[in-house]
């Protein structure tokens, strides 16, 4: 990768998406593939995001990600999903600039930050979380640090029914 920026994201309203548990769970943006690894957060359950994509034209793909919280007890159910991509507007506007290649925001792994600033992991998620720092990989040659605030985040996902 040629760079590292670091991004603060929030979440951007699109269309509402179309979910079902018929052919794996899926929403408008693509089938929902993998991303982060779990991580367990006291009284909510285990928070993960996950990448998806569309072919919009022949050999292109537009990538996106969202969050899901899932039980804390098999069978793992699906309690809360990203109704939209997490996106920013800067990410949309690099799809305007007439790359001639794939436009690929990709979540790796995160960590949770209290509100000063420390990193908070595993049996230590007893402090308040405040921000969530995730890893992604940006159009196959960079690399971005994405800020996204925890209660925003954790409000903007809706209950999954199924």
């Amino acid at each position: 990768y040629t760079s590292i920026k670091s991004m603060n994201v929030s979440i951007l309203s699109i269309d509402s998406c179309l979910m079902s548990y018929s052919n794996g769970l899926k929403w408008q943006y693509g089938a929902i593939s993998g991303g982060t690894p779990a991580i367990y957060i006291p009284s909510i359950g285990y928070l993960s995001f996950f990448h998806s994509f569309v072919e919009v034209c022949t050999h292109r793909r537009f990538y996106f990600f969202g969050a899901y919280i899932f039980s804390i007890r098999p069978p793992f159910k699906i309690l809360k999903i990203s109704n939209q991509p997490i996106v920013s507007e800067e990410f949309f506007e690099s799809l305007t600039r007439g790359h001639d290649h794939h436009s690929i925001l990709f979540p790796m792994s995160y960590y949770i930050e209290d509100i000063n600033g420390n990193a908070i992991r595993g049996s230590k998620i007893t402090n308040k979380p405040h921000k969530i720092v995730l890893s992604a990989g940006y159009n196959d040659s960079d690399g971005l640090v994405v800020k996204l605030n925890f209660d925003n985040l954790v409000s903007s996902l809706i209950d999954l029914d199924c």
